[in-house]
Parts: C-alpha cells; sequence; structure tokens
C-alpha cells in the first residue's frame, strides 16, 4: 500500500516526469529514452555496489540532477551506501535532496514513511554519539530535523538519553536535554530504568553530579520506581549529600509547582463565584 501510495505521488509530481531525461549514445549516434523503472533500476545497482565515498556523492549528484524524483528504493540504497562508506552527513543529504525534490510536506512524509526501517538504523548513529559523546555527530544528526527519532530505542528500551546519562557523555547530554520532543523519564525494558536511575552509577563524582542536576533541571522525576520498586532517591549512598540536596531541591519545586496549578484552578473557581455575587 505504501509503494503504490509513493508512486501515486511521484506520478501526480507535475514536474517529475516517468520517462527520465534521454541520453545521448555517442557510438550511434542516436538518442534513447529511459524508462522511470529502468532508471531506478540502475540507480538501486550503482549505489548498492559503490564502494567509497567519491563515488556514492558522484552518483547522488547525477540522479538528483534530473527532473524527477527518485523511487524509495533509490533513497533506500543510497542511504545506505552512504552508512557502507561510513559518512552519515551524506545519508543525511539524501534526505535534504528528497525534501527539496518534492512539491509538498504531505509527499516527504510518505518518503519518511516509506523510509523507517532505514531511517531507525540512522538513528542508531544518534545512540553511537551518546555512547562515545560525540558533540560532532549529534550535531550532524541534528542538522536534518524530522528524520531522527530522539527518543528512539534500541532493542533493551535505552535511549540516547539513557546512554549519554550511563556513560557521562555530558556534552551530548545537553544537546539531546535541549530537544523539545526529548522524554526524560522514559523507562527501559530490562531495569525499567530512567536516565536518572542510571546516572546515579557513574564512578566519576563530579561528572555524576553534573548529569544528575541536568537531568533534574530538565524535569527528570525522582520518584518513577525501577522494576526492583527503587526510586532514584533510594539509590542514594550515604555520602551522595550534593545529590541528594539536589534531588530534595527538584521534589520541592515540583510539589510548588503542582500547588500553583491547584491555586489558579482555586482561584478561577473563586473568581466565577466573585463575579455572580457582584452581578447579584
Amino acid at each position: 500500500m505504501r509503494a503504490q501510495m509513493i508512486t501515486s505521488l511521484l506520478r501526480a509530481r507535475p514536474v517529475a516526469r516517468r520517462i527520465a531525461p534521454t541520453f545521448a549514445r555517442a557510438s550511434s549516434g542516436q538518442v534513447h529514452e529511459e524508462t522511470f523503472e529502468s532508471f531506478t533500476e540502475r540507480y538501486v545497482t550503482f549505489f548498492q555496489q559503490a564502494q567509497d565515498l567519491f563515488e556514492v556523492q558522484r552518483g547522488l549528484n547525477n540522479c538528483f540532477a534530473h527532473d524527477l524524483v527518485p523511487a524509495p528504493s533509490v533513497i533506500e540504497a543510497a542511504v545506505r551506501a552512504a552508512r557502507r562508506v561510513n559518512d552519515y552527513a551524506t545519508a543525511v543529504r539524501v534526505f535534504e535532496g528528497i525534501k527539496e525534490k518534492v512539491e509538498n510536506k504531505q509527499q516527504y512524509q510518505a518518503y519518511l514513511d516509506e523510509l523507517k526501517p532505514v531511517r531507525e538504523e540512522l538513528d542508531e548513529r544518534l545512540l553511537a554519539a551518546a555512547r562515545s559523546d560525540n558533540e560532532e555527530l549529534v550535531l550532524e544528526v541534528f542538522e536534518q530535523e524530522g528524520t531522527f527519532n530522539i527518543n528512539f530505542q534500541d532493542g533493551l528500551g535505552n535511549t540516547a538519553l539513557h546512554y549519554a546519562a550511563s556513560h557521562g557523555s555530558t556534552g551530548v547530554l545537553e544537546y539531546i536535554l535541549s530537544h523539545e520532543e526529548c522524554d526524560v523519564d522514559l523507562t527501559n525494558r530490562l531495569e525499567g530504568a530512567t536516565p536518572l536511575h542510571l546516572a546515579l552509577r557513574l564512578g566519576d563524582p563530579e561528572i555524576r553530579v553534573l548529569v544528575v542536576e541536568s537531568l533534574l533541571d530538565a524535569g527528570a522525576n525522582t520518584m518513577i520506581k525501577n522494576k526492583h520498586g527503587q526510586t532514584a532517591l533510594s539509590l542514594l549512598g550515604p555520602n551522595d549529600t550534593e545529590i541528594r540536596t539536589l534531588m530534595r531541591k527538584a521534589q520541592a519545586e515540583a510539589n510548588v509547582s503542582r500547588d500553583d496549578i491547584a491555586d489558579d484552578d482555586d482561584d478561577e473557581d473563586g473568581s466565577g463565584s466573585g463575579s455572580g455575587s457582584d452581578e447579584d
């Protein structure tokens, strides 16, 4: 069904033609036309066989130079080729090229939906950046909004934030927390642990405090229990006085916020009653 939808979108695009541009054959002096299917097959094969970055980029330049939108199979082959030659930036630019080629957001979203499996593979790069505190890589990921899921969970249920917290990746941590869709309280599958639970295991005291403070500032819930029934607060050791203070402060601020919301609701109800009394 998705493939049919993509095909229909391609055919509906005003400037895209199902017949690829003509190519001159020097040997015969004749001009031949290449069908869309032949064009697709040719570039899928090309990208599957490309073995170096120059070759991949040359293929992309030639492919996107034509007055048509490449089929999803071509895009997938191109992205995999970029990953094969270990150039994530080129993989991201493939999506940028598609975004410029299509006529509207609906068409672009259709491509993203069709290419979801390969996009999830790209999310693995975000996890790798978090594990290694690779700020350059995470910025490359962030360059193309919409092609990655900041809350992507791997087979263990860990997100990039879980890995940044557990590895003490302070640089990448701040970028992840700055993303407006970042869920700071997701739990993993193995232990039901949040990033805050994992941060408390860090061996370096200074980094542990820094990571915990960043998570708390981002609104991490200190009362979530893991599969062992432990909250982050209950995992603290007797010497974790600074972190205990930070958590108590975060809890107090959370309570104040809830009280403020309750007071606002009461004020609204009271205002309504008062207004009615005045009218009487």
